[in-house]
């Protein structure tokens, strides 16, 4: 029987290594190279996240696997996958609900055929709730002052990198991004956001009265956020407070009339009525 030379032997036993079922994939097939957390407050204290991440597929087999995934809304599905654990909601579910998941995955991008190498986009959407009302959720609400509410956003419900002693780390590929209602207005925040850096003579920023402009999306990256804040107000329209009133009053009027101390006033008032009709009546014969 004729021998394999040495040479042919190992050509042969690295086409067999480099066949694309002979081995699982590597633990760095995948790696999340960016990552976006955009959270809109609402003004009944609610919010809805989008959270944008940017996935690096190192070889073929895991574009392969990627796009075998695309069709699948199981979160923990792509964790598995790919092996990232940072695919995950960035909010505390120990401070807040979060309902209504959705994973959305798009078509691979940016393919280097040579290098066999591919960038594709993973979004995850979800709603933010407090667990019940008399519970806070991102924000904590506060009616301090006659038609004025007072949001406060609660640092502990985001779950993103800190340091030891609490900061907030945020690097070059991680951003979060906070949208407020379009009405907010003393607007403050611990630390400038990156998107208004360039803004400066644009507008004016008071760490007592608030920000003054007209943005109302913030942006911070590459930031070491130190007891990080953010605190907006909203004042109810004056029309909306006698409105608010009016139904209130409505309302009471309602309850009083149909409680049996009010039931019992309307049977005394139909007495009366009645009495005083019949002896008009017997003024008249």
């Amino acid at each position: 029987m004729q021998r394999i030379p040495p040479a042919l032997a190992f050509l042969l036993l690295l086409a067999l290594l480099a066949t694309p079922f002979a081995s699982p994939l590597s633990p760095g097939s995948f790696s999340l190279t960016r990552m976006e957390v955009a959270i809109t407050v609402y003004p009944d204290g609610t919010a809805h996240g989008v959270e944008t991440m940017r996935l690096l597929m190192n070889n073929t087999q895991a574009v392969q696997l990627y796009q075998n995934t695309m069709q699948s809304n199981d979160l923990s599905t792509w964790v598995s996958q790919t092996g990232i654990g940072d695919l995950r909601v960035h909010v505390n579910p120990a401070s807040v609900a979060v309902s209504n998941l959705q994973v959305r995955s798009q078509s691979p991008d940016n393919c280097n055929s040579i290098m066999g190498i591919c960038f594709a986009t993973l979004v995850l959407e979800y709603d933010i709730r407090p667990f019940s009302a008399d519970k806070s959720g991102i924000v904590a609400l506060d009616d301090y002052k006659p038609r004025t509410t007072r949001y406060t956003l609660m640092p502990a419900a985001l779950l993103l990198p800190r340091s030891s002693s609490g900061d907030i780390l945020l690097s070059t590929q991680a951003t979060l991004r906070l949208i407020l209602p379009t009405d907010a207005t003393n607007i403050r925040f611990s630390q400038l956001p990156n998107n208004l850096l360039n803004e400066t003579s644009r507008f004016r920023y008071d760490p007592q009265q608030g920000y003054f402009g007209s943005e109302r999306t913030f942006t911070w990256t590459d930031q070491t956020l130190s007891k990080f804040s953010l605190i907006f107000d909203r004042e109810a329209p004056l029309e909306g407070e006698i409105l608010g009133y009016f139904s209130r009053m409505q309302a009471a009027v309602f309850q009083s009339a149909f409680s049996w101390q009010g039931l019992a006033l309307l049977l005394v008032a139909a007495i009366l009525l009645v009495s005083v009709v019949w002896i008009h009546q017997m003024h008249l014969q």
